[in-house]
Protein backbone atom coordinates (compact mmCIF):
# COMPACT_ATOMS: atom_id res chain seq x y z
CA UNK A 1 0.00 0.00 0.00
CA UNK A 2 2.74 2.74 1.03
CA UNK A 3 4.88 1.72 -2.34
CA UNK A 4 1.57 2.23 -4.21
CA UNK A 5 1.21 5.48 -2.94
CA UNK A 6 4.25 6.33 -3.17
CA UNK A 7 4.51 5.42 -6.88
CA UNK A 8 1.10 7.89 -7.26
CA UNK A 9 2.56 10.77 -5.45
CA UNK A 10 5.78 10.13 -8.02
CA UNK A 11 3.45 10.00 -11.13
CA UNK A 12 1.20 13.46 -9.84
CA UNK A 13 4.96 15.20 -9.29
CA UNK A 14 5.86 14.08 -12.44
CA UNK A 15 2.18 15.05 -14.56
CA UNK A 16 3.02 19.00 -12.48
CA UNK A 17 5.77 19.63 -13.88
CA UNK A 18 5.75 18.18 -17.47
CA UNK A 19 2.34 19.91 -17.65
CA UNK A 20 3.70 23.62 -16.46
CA UNK A 21 6.74 23.27 -19.12
CA UNK A 22 3.96 23.76 -22.10
CA UNK A 23 2.98 27.01 -21.61
CA UNK A 24 5.19 29.51 -23.36
CA UNK A 25 5.78 33.54 -22.04
CA UNK A 26 4.22 36.36 -23.45
CA UNK A 27 6.37 38.12 -26.18
CA UNK A 28 8.73 40.62 -24.58
CA UNK A 29 6.47 44.08 -24.11
CA UNK A 30 8.78 47.01 -25.90
CA UNK A 31 11.09 49.29 -23.96
CA UNK A 32 9.59 52.88 -23.67
CA UNK A 33 11.94 55.31 -22.33
CA UNK A 34 10.61 58.45 -20.84
CA UNK A 35 12.67 61.41 -20.79
CA UNK A 36 11.98 63.14 -17.06
CA UNK A 37 12.12 67.09 -16.57
CA UNK A 38 15.33 68.37 -14.48
CA UNK A 39 15.21 68.10 -10.53
CA UNK A 40 16.96 71.19 -10.28
CA UNK A 41 15.78 74.00 -12.45
CA UNK A 42 18.52 76.52 -10.63
CA UNK A 43 21.07 74.32 -11.30
CA UNK A 44 24.16 75.30 -13.56
CA UNK A 45 26.12 72.90 -15.12
CA UNK A 46 29.84 73.56 -14.90
CA UNK A 47 31.62 74.06 -18.09
CA UNK A 48 33.61 71.54 -19.37
CA UNK A 49 37.45 71.60 -19.07
CA UNK A 50 39.53 71.63 -22.48
CA UNK A 51 42.30 69.15 -23.45
CA UNK A 52 44.70 72.21 -23.84
CA UNK A 53 43.88 73.88 -20.33
CA UNK A 54 46.59 74.05 -17.85
CA UNK A 55 45.97 73.71 -13.63
CA UNK A 56 46.73 76.07 -11.46
CA UNK A 57 49.90 75.76 -9.40
CA UNK A 58 47.81 76.67 -6.51
CA UNK A 59 45.92 73.54 -6.70
CA UNK A 60 48.72 71.41 -6.71
CA UNK A 61 49.91 72.96 -3.56
CA UNK A 62 46.80 72.32 -2.21
CA UNK A 63 46.36 68.84 -2.92
CA UNK A 64 49.78 68.23 -1.59
CA UNK A 65 49.08 70.05 2.00
CA UNK A 66 45.24 68.11 1.93
CA UNK A 67 48.01 64.97 1.35
CA UNK A 68 50.24 65.78 4.17
CA UNK A 69 47.47 66.62 6.70
CA UNK A 70 46.11 63.00 5.45
CA UNK A 71 49.56 61.49 6.56
CA UNK A 72 49.66 63.05 9.41
CA UNK A 73 46.30 62.38 10.75
CA UNK A 74 46.49 58.26 9.47
CA UNK A 75 49.53 58.24 11.37
CA UNK A 76 48.14 59.52 14.73
CA UNK A 77 45.36 57.27 14.63
CA UNK A 78 48.23 54.59 13.74
CA UNK A 79 49.67 55.76 16.92
CA UNK A 80 46.66 55.93 19.51
CA UNK A 81 46.07 52.20 18.21
CA UNK A 82 49.70 51.33 19.23
CA UNK A 83 49.26 53.12 22.22
CA UNK A 84 45.93 51.20 23.01
CA UNK A 85 47.59 47.81 22.30
CA UNK A 86 50.42 48.14 24.40
CA UNK A 87 48.55 49.80 26.97
CA UNK A 88 46.10 46.93 27.30
CA UNK A 89 49.04 43.76 26.52
CA UNK A 90 50.82 45.42 29.86
CA UNK A 91 48.16 45.62 32.14
CA UNK A 92 47.31 41.28 30.36
CA UNK A 93 51.16 40.77 31.05
CA UNK A 94 50.20 41.65 34.77
CA UNK A 95 48.34 39.05 36.74
CA UNK A 96 45.36 40.02 39.00
CA UNK A 97 45.26 39.82 42.72
CA UNK A 98 43.78 37.08 44.20
CA UNK A 99 41.08 38.87 46.28
CA UNK A 100 39.90 41.36 44.13
CA UNK A 101 35.79 40.87 43.53
CA UNK A 102 34.22 38.35 40.81
CA UNK A 103 33.13 40.99 38.43
CA UNK A 104 36.36 42.49 37.90
CA UNK A 105 38.19 39.21 37.38
CA UNK A 106 35.43 38.27 34.93
CA UNK A 107 35.94 41.55 32.98
CA UNK A 108 40.39 40.73 33.31
CA UNK A 109 39.51 37.48 31.98
CA UNK A 110 37.38 38.23 29.20
CA UNK A 111 39.98 41.29 27.94
CA UNK A 112 43.09 39.31 28.33
CA UNK A 113 42.17 35.87 28.11
CA UNK A 114 43.17 36.11 24.13
CA UNK A 115 46.32 38.41 24.74
CA UNK A 116 48.03 35.84 27.07
CA UNK A 117 48.96 32.97 24.08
Amino acid sequence: MGCARGLVNLGLAVALMAGGSGVGAAPPEPLVVTRLPDPDSNYVPPPPESAGAVRRTDDADQNASIDRAMEDFGRAVGQAGLAIRQNLESRCRESIPADVPAEQRYTWQARCSYQRY
